[in-house]
Protein backbone atom coordinates (compact mmCIF):
# COMPACT_ATOMS: atom_id res chain seq x y z
CA UNK A 1 0.00 0.00 0.00
CA UNK A 2 1.47 3.43 -0.83
CA UNK A 3 2.10 6.41 1.77
CA UNK A 4 -1.30 8.55 2.14
CA UNK A 5 -0.90 12.15 1.37
CA UNK A 6 -2.76 15.09 2.22
CA UNK A 7 -3.67 18.12 -0.08
CA UNK A 8 -4.82 21.66 0.93
CA UNK A 9 -5.72 24.45 -2.13
CA UNK A 10 -6.14 27.71 -1.75
CA UNK A 11 -6.89 30.11 -4.40
CA UNK A 12 -6.57 33.92 -3.98
CA UNK A 13 -7.67 35.67 -7.35
CA UNK A 14 -4.35 34.51 -9.46
CA UNK A 15 -2.58 32.52 -7.10
CA UNK A 16 -3.32 29.35 -6.25
CA UNK A 17 -1.62 27.41 -3.36
CA UNK A 18 -1.34 23.80 -2.87
CA UNK A 19 0.33 22.10 -0.37
CA UNK A 20 0.88 17.72 -0.71
CA UNK A 21 2.06 16.59 2.81
CA UNK A 22 1.98 13.63 4.63
CA UNK A 23 1.09 13.07 8.58
CA UNK A 24 4.40 12.99 9.98
CA UNK A 25 5.38 16.14 8.04
CA UNK A 26 1.98 18.63 9.56
CA UNK A 27 3.69 20.90 12.08
CA UNK A 28 6.04 21.98 10.00
CA UNK A 29 3.66 22.79 7.10
CA UNK A 30 1.87 24.58 10.36
CA UNK A 31 5.23 26.40 10.68
CA UNK A 32 5.34 27.25 6.58
CA UNK A 33 1.93 29.07 6.41
CA UNK A 34 3.01 31.60 9.51
CA UNK A 35 6.69 31.89 7.47
CA UNK A 36 4.59 32.84 4.31
CA UNK A 37 2.18 35.29 6.13
CA UNK A 38 5.44 37.07 7.46
CA UNK A 39 7.03 37.33 4.13
CA UNK A 40 5.87 40.23 2.87
CA UNK A 41 6.69 39.37 -1.12
CA UNK A 42 4.07 36.26 -0.77
CA UNK A 43 0.60 36.84 -0.95
CA UNK A 44 -0.77 35.20 1.93
CA UNK A 45 -2.64 37.18 4.66
CA UNK A 46 -2.41 35.61 8.44
CA UNK A 47 -6.26 34.97 8.24
CA UNK A 48 -4.94 32.62 4.80
CA UNK A 49 -2.96 31.12 7.24
CA UNK A 50 -4.64 30.96 10.09
CA UNK A 51 -7.43 29.35 7.87
CA UNK A 52 -5.40 26.75 6.26
CA UNK A 53 -3.98 25.72 9.52
CA UNK A 54 -7.28 25.11 10.72
CA UNK A 55 -8.11 23.02 7.85
CA UNK A 56 -4.90 21.03 8.49
CA UNK A 57 -6.13 20.29 12.21
CA UNK A 58 -9.28 19.44 10.84
CA UNK A 59 -8.04 17.14 8.11
CA UNK A 60 -5.49 15.17 11.15
CA UNK A 61 -9.12 14.90 13.36
CA UNK A 62 -10.72 13.73 10.79
CA UNK A 63 -8.27 10.45 10.21
CA UNK A 64 -7.52 9.62 13.75
CA UNK A 65 -11.85 9.51 14.15
CA UNK A 66 -12.78 5.67 13.02
CA UNK A 67 -16.03 5.98 11.09
CA UNK A 68 -18.61 4.80 12.91
CA UNK A 69 -19.86 0.77 12.42
CA UNK A 70 -23.94 1.10 11.63
CA UNK A 71 -25.52 -2.70 11.66
CA UNK A 72 -27.78 -1.50 9.30
CA UNK A 73 -25.12 -1.47 6.47
CA UNK A 74 -24.77 1.98 3.63
CA UNK A 75 -22.09 4.00 2.60
CA UNK A 76 -20.78 5.68 5.46
CA UNK A 77 -17.86 7.01 3.96
CA UNK A 78 -20.03 9.22 1.70
CA UNK A 79 -21.94 10.31 4.96
CA UNK A 80 -19.16 11.83 6.50
CA UNK A 81 -17.71 13.48 3.34
CA UNK A 82 -21.33 14.95 2.83
CA UNK A 83 -21.35 16.70 6.12
CA UNK A 84 -19.80 19.92 6.28
CA UNK A 85 -17.89 21.01 9.12
CA UNK A 86 -19.41 23.63 11.78
CA UNK A 87 -16.10 25.81 11.33
CA UNK A 88 -15.97 25.42 7.50
CA UNK A 89 -15.35 29.17 6.46
CA UNK A 90 -18.60 30.76 5.26
CA UNK A 91 -18.01 34.81 3.97
CA UNK A 92 -20.85 36.76 4.82
CA UNK A 93 -22.13 39.96 2.73
CA UNK A 94 -24.82 42.18 3.91
CA UNK A 95 -26.69 44.96 1.97
CA UNK A 96 -25.84 47.43 4.30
Amino acid sequence: MADEVNVLALIKGHEHYIFVYDDASRPQLIDNFRDLAANPEVNLSWFDAMVLTTKAREQENVEATPLAQESGGGDQESEVRDQEPESAYRPRFSDS
